[in-house]
């Protein structure tokens, strides 16, 4: 009996260490900018629920996130890609979070408007 509530506590204790490990990290800047792109979705989840883009400057993204991967401005080539044909956006950035060898990259996709955010989403960076 006594080996069985081992072996049961070992599982658990297995279990919440593997939660731990591959779940979902609190954002910070720092933590953001070390880590390489294709780990950054760990963080995304908290970055959403936590932190509001909306209304943000360009340079305060910048200031939270870092450069972004990619910068696209109205006119430029390739916008037309992230620009869902929306009037209003003018300049896009983009962070990649994880690659898929299938769809491609999962990225973070951020909308200005008059250097200005009004729409974030994820969305994929086909190959």
């Amino acid at each position: 009996m006594k080996r069985i509530v081992l072996i049961i506590l070992c599982v658990l204790l297995c279990f919440s260490v593997c939660g731990c490990a591959f779940g979902d990290r609190k954002f910070s800047t720092e933590k953001w900018i070390q880590t390489e792109d294709g780990q950054k979705h760990h963080y995304i989840k908290d970055l959403k629920d936590n932190y509001n883009l909306i209304g943000m400057t360009s340079q305060e993204v910048r200031e939270l996130l870092g450069e972004p991967y990619d910068e696209k401005v109205k006119g430029q080539v390739g916008f037309e890609e992230y620009s869902t044909h929306d009037d209003r956006t003018d300049m896009i950035f983009y962070y990649r979070l994880r690659e898929d060898i299938i769809s491609g990259w999962e990225i973070y996709l951020i909308r200005f408007k008059n250097n200005v955010v009004f729409e974030t989403e994820t969305g994929v960076e086909d190959w």
